[in-house]
């Protein structure tokens, strides 16, 4: 029960106070007692409760509106119901005229849920569609409409707003207009209506469909004048005559009368060769609509075949002015001028005039025929002997303006556009057919005025002139088509930002002008505005999907961009919807498969791609090829064999790749890939030879590079890393520099030069290879300030110990990402360097806990906490953070153990010394350490007995003579033994003999002769 209701069988007012409600139940209740009146008690008792709820309801505003929405759509329910009032505007101004559609505050709520409505109930007639829109604003709020409704629903509304489709509703024989099934007889009527008028076009059709679609027709109890229409236009395709006949009987005894019965008798009585009756119902046809351009088409076949050509052509130059692409009109056309010409050239030869034009108009009425016949030279020439009037330099001007822009010779055509534009700009409206007919030529002759301009490279003026045929058009559809020329040449120009707002202009028009979202789409494409591509892309296809460019330009894009699975979507979409791929599309997927697949294709699948290639090879001689540059083939078939080598690295397959991408090059020499892929193919680490043969070939081709495509900055690169793989690392440091003094984007030049100039730092500390290196790595931050390049640029400023800008690096690199590990872990070097151990350790801390997050293992922030706590003097925790890393990160134990020996001895723990020692040394080493520990206990002999007895633990020469070297420092240092000394010295080089190093041998043979000099011993030459 609704709340008003309720308070009305409580006999009060509305209310928010219970106890008032409560009261007047209480006061009506001793009348209906529920033994007697059960009926009337269920009824109070519904009402108390519905006020009730509503009283207890906080939000009382929201269920009034609610209630009021209610209440409305009721009466548009009802209103819709009843045909006869749903086909009604006064009726509709009724239903709308209430303050929930009215008020300011539910207007649009009320717009809202009539349109949720009207998606599933929208049969209703323009004056209908025209009212809804004074009460709602439709049109005004289109933009905002489509954001919450589906943008084709909203474009009927409003086409059905603007247009009258004349569909005559009232005309509907229906018994009960109740009927629940008006629509779906509604529905089938269009249906078959627009099967027939496709095919009037010269679409293809279902006749099995059609013929169900008559059958449904008859299944109602309904009947509409347009039944009979589509059905005789249904029975005339099939060529059934004699039901036809019926048909015919039953439009000519019926009273209603309009175009569309004219055209189909008119149609009927064409197809059975009663042409007299035929040209009068079209005749009737056109009078009632001028504009019903089949049955104007239809008398231009009458007019053909009375031979009366003159009126034919008036005909058909008047529909394709409406459309030029009729196929039916063309051909027509082209068959008439064909007669004509013969009559008009015996004229013109023969000096006689013709009955329908002026003196002096006959060569140009020939000049068009043979114009629009493509014999423009025999037109040139007729045009060329004449010597116009001034009655007759409009259509003199207009012609062979046209005439000569046809074949390119746009210097010789824009005088004659000229003047003839000038001539239109002069014409005053005086209310003939004549002057109104030449002014409605001013948009197209601008915009042809415009593209010669063009033509001749004078871009201002073509903008300027396509702009005053927007001015000049005279209807949306001419509007549209010149601002979509001015969009186009834009385009062409390279100007795409201005043919996006030209674009824009034209679709804020119509919304469903495909070409325009193509265009668009193109734009959008070459400025790299990815998402603009994308949803052109589902513009376009909502308007037609069987058409190739929106898939192309969607996926290549997404190519382009590496989204290869997105890519992969929108072909098979494609592939769905039956659109044909071209040549250049076919390519596309091609490319995708051998990226996306590559991982799980295997050789069968890689031969069917190359078989694919081929097909696409063979069919370069075809009209229609539209690879524009032939080299793509060759260079995919190269990359193909490429990913073979990666199943069968044979010798054949590896030359097929250089044979491919070498054919590449000598098709499209200015193309730069074919040289850097077979560059980066042969120096691929599995391909180079035990020689430099590969680099020289490199080189060859890089410098090949260098000639046809010039100082492209990928041949300087790819020159720098030959010369860097031949160690000629300054010659390669200039060919890098180039590049980055012209671009920032090859990180690895910039890492290159960084290393290069920090290793020539750290070597000679010249400040000047300093800030080479610096200014290498800051490159990269400038270009892209992220977290990797701070680190890097922090690691080169920590090499040369500047710890404020290093820290600040660091700092920088966690703005940039907070859970990156590297960059805590370089702040606690930082800071454990300047002394700083807490603060490191902290950091430390910080970067153990990124690591972990990551699923990451490192030891550096352990092995940094433990000299942390080592120079602290916190051995323990020392010891604690080594066996840590041991432990979680598969820390290296022989390098950890060696640092937790120094540190147990560091302590004086000298047995857990030992085992640690154990755990890290070979056998001579352990042996060492047990002589440090007898040392540093004071255990001078020991030791040394130690020493002695180890060497012969010696495994190798190099350690053998090592240990003969400690013996000698034994002897000298702590014995004051210098004989001894030097016997063992003189035995560790001889038994070295050259396998240690040079600086080694020049330090014993140092001690060698200071122990002799000290004793007074002569030192020997050698």
């Amino acid at each position: 029960m609704d709340y008003k209701l309720a308070f009305k069988e409580l006999k009060i007012e509305v209310t928010q106070n219970q106890k008032e409600i409560v009261a007047a139940y209480r006061k009506l209740l001793p009348g209906c007692n529920p033994e007697d009146h059960a009926e009337e008690f269920m009824k109070l008792r519904e009402a108390f409760e519905v006020a009730m709820e509503y009283a207890k309801n906080s939000d009382h505003e929201e269920k009034m509106e609610s209630d009021e929405a209610g209440e409305f759509l009721n009466a548009v329910e009802e209103l819709y119901s009843d045909y006869e009032r749903r086909i009604n505007e006064e009726e509709w101004r009724s239903v709308l005229d209430c303050s929930f559609c009215i008020s300011l505050e539910t207007t649009d709520i009320a717009r809202e849920k009539l349109l949720v409505y009207l998606m599933q109930n929208y049969r209703m007639p323009h004056k209908v569609w025209k009212c809804i829109d004074d009460c709602f604003g439709i049109i005004e709020e289109q933009k905002k409409l489509y954001e919450i409704f589906p943008g084709e629903f909203i474009d009927y509304v409003v086409n059905h707003i603007q247009t009258d489709d004349k569909f005559p509703y009232e005309e509907i024989e229906i018994s009960d207009v109740h009927n629940t099934h008006i629509d779906e007889y509604l529905t089938v009527l269009f249906h078959l209506e627009g099967i027939t008028n496709d095919i009037e076009w010269g679409f293809d059709y279902d006749s099995v469909e059609l013929k169900n679609d008559i059958e449904k027709l008859n299944e109602y109890d309904i009947h509409h004048p347009y039944q009979d229409v589509v059905t005789l236009n249904a029975l005339l395709l099939e060529k059934q005559y004699e039901q036809a006949w019926h048909v015919v009987e039953a439009l000519l005894k019926q009273a209603y009368k309009d175009d569309c019965v004219y055209f189909v008798l008119g149609k009927y009585y064409w197809e059975t060769e009663n042409y007299s009756l035929a040209y009068d119902y079209l005749k009737k046809a056109v009078e009632v609509n001028p504009e019903h351009y089949t049955a104007r088409l239809y008398l231009a076949k009458i007019e053909f075949n009375n031979k009366r050509y003159y009126e034919c052509r008036e005909i058909l130059e008047a529909l394709l002015s409406v459309n030029n692409n009729n196929p039916m009109a063309e051909q027509l056309l082209d068959a008439t001028n064909k007669e004509y010409v013969k009559k008009l050239t015996y004229e013109y030869e023969n000096g006689i005039e013709d009955e329908h034009f002026k003196k002096g108009m006959l060569p140009i009425e020939l000049g068009w025929c043979l114009f629009q016949m493509d014999e423009t030279e025999k037109c040139v020439e007729i045009l060329r002997s004449m010597e116009p009037d001034e009655d007759e330099k409009y259509a003199y001007h207009n012609l062979y303006g046209r005439v000569l822009c046809s074949m390119e010779r746009f210097e010789e055509g824009l005088e004659h556009l000229i003047e003839w534009n000038k001539i239109l700009d002069s014409i005053k409206e005086d209310g003939t057919e004549e002057t109104a007919k030449r002014i409605s030529r001013k948009c197209m002759a601008a915009c042809m005025l415009g593209n010669c301009y063009y033509n001749v490279g004078k871009v201002d003026a073509a903008i300027d002139n396509y702009e005053k045929g927007i001015v000049f058009a005279q209807n949306l559809n001419e509007k549209i088509g010149a601002i979509y020329q001015l969009a186009n040449m834009l385009f062409e120009i390279g100007e795409y930002h201005k043919c996006l707002q030209k674009c824009d202009e034209l679709l804020e028009l119509n919304r469903r002008y495909y070409a325009g979202y193509i265009l668009r789409q193109k734009a959008f494409f070459e400025l790299r505005i990815a998402q603009g591509v994308i949803d052109d892309y589902y513009n376009a296809t909502s308007i037609y999907a069987a058409h190739f460019a929106p898939y192309y330009c969607a996926a290549l894009m997404l190519y382009e961009l590496g989204r290869d699975e997105d890519c992969k979507a929108v072909l098979e979409r494609a592939i769905e919807n039956e659109v044909e791929f071209p040549p250049k599309m076919k390519l596309l997927y091609i490319k995708l498969k051998r990226v996306l697949e590559e991982n799980e294709m295997n050789e069968t699948a890689y031969k069917k791609l190359l078989k694919e290639l081929d097909e696409l090879e063979n069919m370069r001689d075809d009209e229609g090829f539209d690879i524009e540059d032939i080299s793509d083939i060759n260079f995919e078939r190269g990359l193909v064999y490429w990913n073979l080598c990666a199943i069968d690295n044979s010798k054949k397959n590896q030359s097929m790749v250089k044979q491919y991408l070498e054919l590449t090059i000598n098709e499209n020499p200015k193309a730069l890939r074919g040289y850097t892929a077979y560059c980066d193919f042969i120096m691929h680490p599995s391909r180079r030879d035990n020689g430099n043969k590969y680099l020289d070939e490199a080189e060859n081709y890089y410098n090949r590079a260098l000639e046809n495509v010039g100082r492209e900055i990928p041949v300087i690169y790819g020159l720098g890393i030959v010369c860097y793989l031949r160690d000629q690392q300054q010659q390669g440091i200039q060919y890098f520099e180039e590049v980055l003094e012209r671009t920032n984007t090859y990180r690895n030049a910039c890492t290159i030069v960084k290393d290069y100039y920090l290793e020539l730092y750290t070597r000679e500390y010249n400040p000047e290879y300093f800030d080479k290196a610096v200014a290498a790595i800051s490159r990269e931050i400038d270009r892209n300030p992220d977290c990797d390049f701070y680190i890097d640029r922090g690691l080169v400023y920590l090499r040369a110990y500047k710890m404020n800008l290093a820290i600040a690096d660091f700092e920088s690199a966690i703005s940039c990402n907070p859970d990156h590990w590297s960059s805590y872990n370089n702040l606690e070097c930082c800071y454990k360097y300047l002394g700083e151990y807490e603060k490191a350790i902290e950091y430390g801390q910080k970067a153990l806990e990124c690591l972990r997050d990551a699923g990451l293992k490192a030891t550096n922030p352990y092995r940094n906490m433990a000299d942390c706590y080592s120079s602290m003097g916190q051995y323990e925790k020392a010891i604690e953070c080594y066996l840590k890393a041991i432990e979680e990160m598969d820390y290296d134990e022989k390098a950890a153990y060696d640092n937790i020996v120094d540190l147990y001895m560091s302590l004086g723990d000298y047995e857990n010394a030992k085992l640690a020692a154990q755990k890290a040394k070979s056998e001579y080493d352990y042996q060492q350490v047990l002589v440090e520990i007898e040392l540093r206990k004071g255990n001078v002999e020991k030791a040394f007995q130690i020493a002695k007895d180890s060497l012969r633990l010696c495994e190798d020469t190099k350690s053998y003579a090592k240990g003969l070297h400690d013996l000698a420092e034994w002897y000298g240092n702590m014995f004051d033994s210098m004989e001894k000394a030097i016997e063992y010295n003189i035995k560790s080089l001889e038994v070295a003999e050259g396998c240690l190093s040079y600086q080694y041998e020049r330090d014993v043979y140092s001690r060698i002769v200071m122990d002799s000099l000290y004793i007074g011993k002569e030192v020997d030459n050698k």
